[in-house]
């Protein structure tokens, strides 16, 4: 009997997807010498953790859509830090550390660039 009920309840199931439920998530990782940056983005949506593993090391996770890069997260000590930021479009993803913020700012970086 309850496989019954199950197989009602699948059926009931809208057979056409909304556009927020097959939006494509893409994953990412980023890697300077001391930080880390984890993340996923779709067309909406960009969400990432920062990790400072080193001692002396600043981590800056910048985002560009137009010309200019943005600073969306800066961390300057061990720890992480957790983003998560509604965007129009999918923008280049780039992660720097430095001695200091100043220093971290497009110096040594890894960058993802998501098709924007």
């Amino acid at each position: 009997m309850m496989s019954h009920v199950l197989a009602a309840v699948l059926l009931a199931v809208p057979a056409t997807a909304t556009a927020s439920e097959t939006a494509r998530t893409t994953p990412f990782r980023l890697a300077v010498p001391g930080v880390t940056a984890v993340g996923t983005y779709d067309q909406t949506r960009l969400t990432v953790t920062v990790e400072v593993t080193g001692r002396r090391t600043c981590g800056v996770l910048q985002l560009r859509t137009g010309g200019e890069w943005d600073t969306a997260a800066a961390l300057c000590k061990p720890g992480t830090a957790a983003i998560g930021t509604e965007i129009a479009r999918p923008p280049s993803i780039r992660l720097c550390n430095g001695d200091s913020l100043a220093l971290a700012e497009g110096v040594d970086c890894d960058r993802v660039t998501t098709g924007a």
